[in-house]
């Protein structure tokens, strides 16, 4: 179950450490991660994109924000980056307050020129093909991760996604790699 899944995911939690979590979490997984934090006395921050970035537009090479540490595009397709990249501001925020010295615009720098290769990446502009790699558990997750890459894709108009031209498994790795390439045309 799930609530199994985020139990054993919590054994990383250290006593009296920082917990960071995403705010989109099903209610019961939340309540593990808030049970297990407080077991070992870890102080929980429930990262939410929704309260650090303002958006300022979204396209097919990624997401124009601004928060209280500068203006800069998120270099990923799928708004579900934006929670991503709030936990990556929250981890630092934990990080200055240890002392660590963490400058605003090494921040921005690091969210904006950052890179996933193959994971929905964009090989080339004209015409516009995405590469989409992926390492998956079980056979469902294929599917559900294919749509979300066309979800991603068909997001933004006038795009439509072609079905992959070429698709590739290699099954003698354990778990199986999957990997699609999409020519995307106008609508």
């Amino acid at each position: 179950t799930l609530s199994e899944i985020a139990f054993e995911k919590c054994g990383i939690i250290k006593k009296a450490s920082p917990v960071i979590t995403g705010a989109e979490q099903k209610e019961e997984v939340l309540e593990v991660i808030k049970n297990q934090a407080a077991l070992k006395e870890s102080r929980l921050i429930i990262s939410d994109s929704k309260n650090i970035f303002s958006v300022k537009s979204e396209g097919i090479t990624g997401t124009e924000v601004e928060c209280k540490y500068g203006k800069f595009t998120i270099p990923f397709i799928g708004m579900h980056q934006l929670d991503n990249m709030a936990l990556v501001i929250n981890a630092v925020e934990v990080l200055r307050a240890e002392g660590i010295e963490i400058s605003d615009k090494a921040l921005c720098d690091g969210i904006q020129f950052s890179r996933i290769p193959a994971r929905i990446e964009i090989m080339s502009h004209l015409p516009l093909i995405i590469l989409f790699l992926h390492r998956r558990l079980k056979h469902q997750y294929q599917h559900k991760n294919r749509k979300k890459v066309f979800l991603c894709i068909e997001h933004y108009p006038p795009l439509r996604a072609a079905e992959s031209f070429w698709t590739a498994e290699k099954s003698s790795t354990w778990p199986p790699i999957t990997i699609w390439v999409w020519q995307i045309t106008p609508m």
